[in-house]
This record gives C-alpha cells, sequence and structure tokens, in this order.
C-alpha cells in the first residue's frame, strides 16, 4: 500500500478544471499507462488507481502538451510530487541545485543537470498551480525562487571550470561565488519575484575588478565578457533536454555599446551621470540574485540616490 498525501490534500476535483480535448486526454492517458506498466516502482499500480491522480492527470494531458510531454518522459518525477508534494519536492531540487557544482564538473554535464531540474521544476509547479494548491503569489515566488537557484548554479560551475582552467583562483572551492567579484542583478520581474511561466529573465551582470582573482592570459574585461556569454549559452542554448530560461541582457547601461558585463565603476558613472528616467524606474525592482551577493548590494547602494531622488526637477517630471 503506497500513501499519497498530496493527492489526499487536494482531494476531489472541484479545483481541477476538465480537460480541453477529451480524445486527446485518453489518448495521452493509454500512453502514460503503458509506460508506467513497464516502471519497475510499484507505487504506479496504486497511483493508476488514484481517481485524484486519474483527474489530475486527465487534466494536464487534455490541456497542455509541455507538460504532457514531461509526464511522458519522466513519469517518475509525478510520483514523487503525489509522495511528497510540491513544497518537499522544490526544497530537494534546491538542494540539489546547490549540489550540482563540484570539482571536476562540465559545461555539458551542468548545462544537462539544470535543463532536467528545470523540466521537473515546471512540472512541479504547475501541478501545484493548477490544483489549487498554491495560490498566485506562491506560484510567482516558487518560479523566481528556482530562477535564483539555478542562475546560482550555474554562476558556480563555469567558476568551478574556470577555476580548473587556471583562468581565476577561487577564494573558497565550496563556495565558489565567494568573493568572486561577479554579479547579477535580476530586473523586472525576476527582480521583484513576479515570474511567470512564459517570462524570460531580465539581468544585468557587474563586477569588480578589486575582488577577482583572475589570473588567465586575457584582459579581465575578456574573461569577464567571455564568462558572461557562456552563461548566456547555457541558461538559453535549446538540446535535446530543452532549454533553461531566456536571458536578456538589454536592461544594463547603454547595451548598444557597452559589453555584456560592467565594471562596477563603470556603471556608477553611467548612472551618475546620464542615467534615464525609464532607468530609474527599473532599477527599482533590481535586486542582487546570484554570484557575489556583496558587490550587488553595494552597488546598489551607491546609485541610491540615483533610483529614489531627493528632488525633482521639470524633466524628472516630464519623464514621469
Amino acid at each position: 500500500m503506497h500513501d499519497f498525501p498530496f493527492l489526499a490534500a487536494i482531494s476531489g476535483t472541484q479545483n481541477l478544471p476538465p480537460p480541453f480535448d477529451e480524445t486527446q486526454a485518453g489518448e495521452r492517458y493509454a500512453e502514460w499507462t503503458a509506460r508506467i506498466q513497464k516502471h519497475s516502482d510499484a507505487a504506479f499500480a496504486t497511483l493508476n488507481d488514484n481517481p485524484t491522480s486519474n483527474a489530475l492527470l486527465a487534466c494536464l494531458f487534455g490541456t497542455t502538451p509541455f507538460l504532457t510531454r514531461l509526464l511522458l518522459r519522466h513519469p517518475e518525477h509525478y510520483l514523487q510530487i503525489a509522495k511528497d508534494g510540491p513544497d518537499k519536492v522544490m526544497q530537494q531540487i534546491a538542494t540539489l541545485l546547490r549540489n550540482t557544482p563540484s570539482p571536476g564538473i562540465d559545461a555539458d554535464s551542468l548545462g544537462k543537470t539544470l535543463r532536467d531540474l528545470r523540466a521537473q521544476a515546471a512540472l512541479t509547479i504547475a501541478i501545484a498551480d493548477i490544483s489549487g494548491h498554491w495560490t498566485l503569489q506562491q506560484v510567482t515566488r516558487a518560479l523566481s525562487d528556482f530562477a535564483q537557484q539555478i542562475l546560482q548554479c550555474a554562476i558556480d560551475g563555469l567558476l568551478l571550470i574556470a577555476g580548473a582552467a587556471g583562468e581565476i583562483e577561487l577564494t573558497d572551492p565550496k563556495n565558489p561565488s565567494d568573493h568572486c567579484g561577479y554579479v547579477l542583478l535580476g530586473m523586472g520581474k525576476l527582480g521583484a519575484g513576479e515570474l511567470n511561466y512564459s517570462s524570460d529573465v531580465d539581468l544585468i551582470a557587474l563586477y569588480d575588478p578589486d575582488r577577482c582573482a583572475y589570473s588567465g592570459k586575457r584582459s579581465l574585461r575578456d574573461f569577464q565578457i567571455r564568462f558572461t556569454q557562456k552563461l548566456v549559452k547555457l541558461l538559453q542554448d535549446f538540446t535535446e533536454d530543452g532549454y533553461v530560461f531566456r536571458t536578456d541582457l538589454r536592461l544594463r547601461p547603454d547595451p548598444a555599446a557597452t559589453p555584456v558585463a560592467l565594471p562596477i565603476e563603470a556603471a556608477e558613472t553611467y548612472y551618475e551621470s546620464v542615467g534615464k528616467g525609464w532607468e530609474r524606474a527599473a532599477m527599482i525592482k533590481a535586486r542582487p540574485i546570484a554570484g557575489d551577493i556583496a558587490v550587488g548590494q553595494a552597488f546598489l547602494q551607491h546609485i541610491r540616490p540615483f533610483i529614489w531622488r531627493k528632488s525633482l526637477d521639470f524633466a524628472a517630471i516630464h519623464d514621469v
């Protein structure tokens, strides 16, 4: 006998919308049944007899092709959600992301892990949402927290790879971002903790040259640019496992003329001298989300007078 506390918590189908396409729901459910019959975990048999599970699966199979693909590809993820519930599963995913960066990791294995965990998180959050288990605020917060965790994992992994290549000296290999000097500011919905399912992630990449222990052959500027390009590639390249997040770096100062990663001092000078009204408004939601958080906090504190002006002239009022 297998217990499914989450399914018990949402028992009764009053919270579950009916499948949009009942024919498709039936076809995909038959495919699901055929797949889990081959699975070694006996809990699947009990799961298939659970009316709440059947109603939930019908809703998913008959409404969303994306989640259907995830369910058929990774039925074990659904079983884990049924057993442990979305809250615990998301905690487990966060732990896996913290533990993924380790000595010897390479970009290919890092990218695959990020995509696998992205798929698991997408399924978990969607089920918590569709079942009514989470409120809208909990859903957007979970999406935002997961994005922050995955960005931190990606940065730590790339820092370990750079350290192994002799390009940088890590203060603490167990915490690669510590004193690395590189930080990502989350902007827009990410910065505000309001990501939705289709959101890309708006980022500004900054670095403090005085905190970067760079030992490579090229300039520190070139390293930081290439590091950011590798990060974007890791996140948004589409592979057989999908992608992680679409990434937008265009909210940085003068994006048409500046590199994808900027020194802190250059960014500070820009905002203090020629920062525009819309950039002031955008910075209200800015938040250091990954990398050397202390660098991001110091930067936002430094430009606080730009963000929150004590007085407004006619030009500033016109911008508003």
